[in-house]
């Protein structure tokens, strides 16, 4: 597994994805559509910056905004496919 957290990993993806937006600091309970403003194609490329940092593979099936709302439900989902 990689040195950083999946939570900095996420802050760093976030600032890749949306490059000049400000971001509030990112907390477990960050919702990732309604405070960041993230739309399905910034989702997936999330999910890609995840794997390939983390050399998982996300289940597609898990790619839903149900499923992924929150800073926390991202974390989860990386350490369940470790």
């Amino acid at each position: 597994m990689s040195p950083e957290s999946p939570l900095q990993v996420i802050e760093t993806a976030i600032a890749t994805i949306k490059p000049g937006a400000e971001h509030p600091k990112l907390a477990g309970d960050t919702d990732i559509y309604a405070d960041l403003d993230l739309d399905s194609l910034a989702m997936v490329e999330l999910a890609v910056a995840l794997e390939e940092i983390f050399h998982v593979s996300l289940p597609l099936t898990s790619l839903t905004y149900e499923e992924l709302r929150t800073i926390d439900d991202w974390v989860a989902l990386v350490e369940k496919t470790s």
